[in-house]
């Protein structure tokens, strides 16, 4: 069970609007060879991670119901059948972690079960013996002005993903690091929004030498964490 985090009542009321962003996907489809280990079909691997990271931004953002779209979108085209032999026993743990996002109606459910996605894509990459390289990334900005402060937010928040869906403890470490270290408000926010931070830095601060199986349940309290703090700076 997720622990309770501060304030949790306050926070959940606050947690029910909608959204995330809609990027499209430009990656290419997977073209699988004719052999028996795998399908000759073209699985667009690209856009399964587009989905879910519409997911995690959306969550992040404190948008529930459109993280619904690309987890039900997961659900429709994750599918046992399209995918090499090796791939399958995987497939019911992100399926089963998309419906309960799809389904969820408490944001705090969606996060626990958007970082369990996450984990069974780098479960099933590790198993396989697939290396994935995480995206590029644009470098965040470095000044002491709030818009650059909350970059480097999400670039640590971005980059603590790709940790998990890799699976590539590089990318973890650095998100974590960086999110540890990253200001996250001024003298003059609530005390609310200064709870909120504290709570992320301790996170964040526990996940740099986290260990691998303890990960996602930690990033599902990172995102509830800075759901909360979105809804109460931006309004729900």
């Amino acid at each position: 069970m997720l622990p309770k985090l501060i304030h949790h009542s306050v926070i959940l009321a606050l947690l029910m609007g909608a959204g995330c962003k809609t990027d499209a996907s430009s990656a290419a489809p997977i073209d699988q060879p004719e052999d028996p280990e795998s399908p000759p079909k073209a699985i667009p691997m690209g856009e399964h991670f587009v989905q879910a990271e519409q997911i995690r931004d959306a969550i992040i953002a404190g948008r529930m119901q459109e993280a619904r779209a690309p987890a039900n979108w997961l659900l429709e085209n994750v599918t046992a059948e399209d995918m090499p032999v090796r791939w399958r026993d995987h497939v019911p743990k992100v399926r089963r972690n998309a419906k309960k996002v799809a389904e969820a109606e408490e944001l705090v459910d969606a996060a626990v079960a958007a970082g369990k996605l996450a984990n069974a894509c780098g479960d099933c990459h590790a198993d396989i013996g697939v290396a994935i390289k995480a995206p590029e990334r644009p470098v965040p900005l470095k000044d002491q002005t709030k818009f650059a402060q909350m970059d480097r937010h999400a670039y640590a928040a971005e980059r603590m993903w790709d940790g998990l869906v890799g699976p590539i403890d590089d990318a973890w470490i650095e998100g974590a690091t960086l999110m540890r270290d990253a200001p996250l408000h001024g003298d003059a926010a609530p005390d609310l929004v200064k709870s909120l931070a504290a709570e992320t830095h301790a996170l964040a601060t526990s996940s740099v030498e986290l260990a691998a199986k303890d990960r996602a349940e930690t990033y599902s309290r990172i995102i509830i964490t800075c759901a909360a703090c979105h809804s109460i700076v931006d309004g729900p």
